[in-house]
Formats: C-alpha cells, structure tokens, sequence
C-alpha cells in the first residue's frame, strides 16, 4: 500500500510539472496574440507574422494540453490513492492535488481556446487598420512629394503635377476651378492634408469625366459612319431589289411561252415546233442569265465592309435581304420546270419530224411505182429518170 501511495506521488509530480509547461505554453499564447488586441503599430506584413505566431504558439498550447490529458488516460488508475475513504474525514492530500491538476489542465485548454478564437477574430481588423495606417502614410508621402514649398498646402500648381504625376491627367482649367472651389476654404493658399483624399477623387471623377466625353465623341463619330455605311448598304440592297424584279419578270415571261407548248404541239409541224423551240429556249437563256446576274450582285452586297462594323452589317444585310433571298430561291425551281417544258416539246417535235419523214417516204415510193408503172420503166429507166445529169450516178 505504501509502495503504491508514493508510485502515485511521484506521478502527480511529473503531471504537476506537465501541467506547469502547459501553463507556460499557454501564457505565451497570449502574449503572442496580444499586438493583435492593442493598437499597435503594425503594418500589414507585421500582422500576418504576428497571426502566423499565435497559429504556432496555439499548435504548442495544445499539444502541451494534450500530453496532460494523455497521461491522465494512460496513468490514470495509477495515480488514485490507494487510502480507504474515511467517512466524515477530508479527502487526502493526493487526491486534492489530482484534483487541482485536472482543474489547472481545464483552465489552460479554454484559455488557450479563447486566445486562439480571439486571435482569429481580431485578426481582420487589426489587418484593416494597419492597411488604414499603410495608406495614410502612402498619401501623406504623396502629398509631400508634391508639397515642394514645403507650406503644407498644394497650390494649383502643385495640384497640377500631382494630376499628372499620379494621374498621368492634364487638369482642364474649369475642373481645376471647380476644385478649387470645393476643395479650398476661401482666404487659403491651397488643399491641405486633410482634404487631400477628397482632392484625389475630385482629380479622378475630372478624368474620368474627360474619358467618357472622348469615349462619347468617339461612339457618336462611330454611329454616323455606321449609320452611313448602312445607308449605302440599303442602296445597294434597293438596287439588287430591282434587279431581282427585273429576273422575276423574265422568268415569267419563260413560264408563260412554255405553258400552252403542249397544247400547240399538236397543230403544228414539226419545222414549226423546232422553230418555236428555238424562240422558246433564248427566251428561257435570258431568264437564267437575269437570275444569275440578280444572284451575283445579291452575293456581292456582304463584300468589303469595313471591319468595325462587318458584324453589324452583316446583321443588317441578313435582315433587309431576307425577301430577295426568298424570291431567288423559288426562281430556281421555276427556270428548272421551264427548261423541262421546253425540252419535252423540243422531243415532241423531233419525234413528229420523224413520222412526218417516214410518211414522205411512204408517199415518195408509191408516186415512183406509180410512173415506172404507166411508163413502163425497168430498173434502168427509173435510174434514168433520176440521172438527169447522165453521170451515171
């Protein structure tokens, strides 16, 4: 039993000293994280190392609080009093002293928990207000680089410079008046460091101002030339219109000499309908040639535009030119039935020239039997009768 008190002695003693690191661990913590909480004087680089330190201590606290707690979970049993409980007597010394330590070891895991949390959460702001600092001194740099008189006061001349110095903005006189007017209290020399945020915004809205009077002045010169090019573009599509009539027409005018072909064929002879074939088919040629005369002009309009606006036009042509392309499209199939037409009757005609020929024939044979008959011709006289010349051929 007394072997046993004093093992657990002992043990209380390294998780004393356990704990005492922890403490220490802890404690450095929070003076890590202290910069973050005061109102230092820190930069934006000296916060994040500053943040990067309590990251590093609060790693530390906590792996000193773990070992605490491991060795209560290892040595745990180890450590109880082996001494019975006397009933209305104290706890013994031992287990006061455990006691203590496991309240110590709670005490440093939510101090250290809070010191990181804290440390987080103050982190941001301590970054703002450095940047706030790192900014107000930038500016004050700045206003000293242009305060060359060293009046504490930027004169119209100054202003002047820093403009184009920080701005690369020439001031118009009128907008270095204006700022002038709201910028320096009547009776003073210039714009002092107080305003000199203010003067930077007045400097910027005045170029910006200039920029969107140039970016204006050069949209509305881009407008008329857009605006001319389309109206020479709807000239030019005004013009193919006419032409595409002009095709219309002529195609019409084919449609038209081939629909009653059929119904003549049969009147006619076959050296009429050949005729009237040939008559047909120029009239047909010069349809075609007006089609593809309107369809190369309509391909011509998209040619050549200026590139700023090729997509604009483009648009615009696609628009404007959607009836002519329609009108085009149906031509095709109509020049394709007329030149049908045509060619149907032009074979009517060849095969009646046929029949016509055969039949000559038919009558040319019976008119020569019927002489060589009443005349009596042989062979030889009939071939005599045709010999007119006597050649013999």
């Amino acid at each position: 039993k007394k072997e046993a008190e004093e093992h657990a002695k002992t043990l209380v003693e390294e998780l004393d000293k356990l704990v005492t690191e922890a403490e220490a661990g802890t404690s450095r913590l929070k003076e890590k994280a202290v910069p973050l909480e005061s109102d230092a004087e820190l930069s934006v680089d000296d916060v994040e190392r500053v943040a990067q330190g309590v990251e590093h201590a609060g790693l530390e606290a906590r792996a000193k609080t773990k070992a605490c707690t491991d060795f209560i979970l290892q040595r745990g049993p180890e450590m109880r009093d082996p001494s019975p409980v006397v009933p209305g007597q104290p706890p013994s010394e031992l287990k006061q002293s455990l006691a203590r330590l496991l309240q110590r070891i709670n005490e440093c895991t939510r101090t250290a928990e809070g010191a990181i949390t804290t440390a987080r959460a103050t982190k941001n702001t301590a970054v703002r207000r450095a940047a706030a600092r790192d900014k107000t001194k930038e500016m004050e740099a700045t206003f000293e680089k242009y305060n060359k008189d060293c009046d504490d006061m930027l004169s119209k001349k100054e202003v002047s410079e820093l403009a184009m110095g920080e701005f690369k903005f020439t001031v118009p006189e009128d907008a270095l008046t204006r700022i002038w007017k709201n910028m320096v209290e009547e009776g003073a020399r210039g714009v002092t460091m107080e305003r000199f945020q203010w003067l930077r915004v007045m400097i910027g809205a005045a170029r910006e101002g200039e920029r969107d009077d140039k970016r204006r002045v050069e949209r509305e010169e881009k407008e008329s030339i857009f605006q001319g090019l389309k109206n020479d573009l709807a000239d030019k599509i005004k013009e193919a219109s006419f032409t595409v009539d002009e095709a219309d027409k002529a195609v019409g005018i084919a449609e038209q000499n081939v629909q009653p072909l059929q119904l003549k064929a049969k009147a006619m002879s076959a050296s009429a309908m050949m005729e009237l074939a040939d008559e047909v088919d120029e009239v047909i040629k010069e349809a075609k040639a007006s089609v593809t005369q309107s369809r190369q002009q309509i391909d011509t309009l998209g040619e050549g535009f200026d590139a700023r606006f090729a997509n604009d036009l483009q648009a615009f042509l696609a628009s404007q030119a959607k009836q002519l392309e329609i009108r085009m499209g149906r031509m095709e199939p109509r020049l394709g039935r007329t030149t049908n037409l045509s060619s149907r009757f032009r074979e009517q005609a060849l095969r009646k020239r046929t029949v016509e020929a055969e039949k000559l024939k038919v009558l040319a044979l019976k008119v020569v039997r019927y002489n060589q008959r009443i005349r009596g011709w042989g062979k030889d006289g009939l071939f005599a009768a045709f010999d007119k010349n006597g050649d013999g051929e």
